[in-house]
């Protein structure tokens, strides 16, 4: 009984529920995947980044 009840609710709750909202149509199939050299040192001030990335403003410093 415990088992029928678990698939049926499993079932019943798998339609109801969708995994993901549905894309609007004028959003599909526009991707850009773009391979860019990377620039930055790495450290806290200067970190590393796309070369055509826009650059972030840099982050609070607290304690000063």
């Amino acid at each position: 009984m415990t088992r029928r009840f678990a698939v049926f609710t499993l079932i019943i709750g798998g339609i109801g529920l969708p995994a993901q909202h549905r894309a609007d149509p004028k959003n599909l199939y526009e991707r850009l995947i773009c391979v860019v050299p990377m620039i930055g040192a790495g450290t806290h001030e200067d970190p590393r980044r796309p070369l055509f990335a826009p650059v972030s403003p840099p982050p609070p410093r607290f304690g000063r």
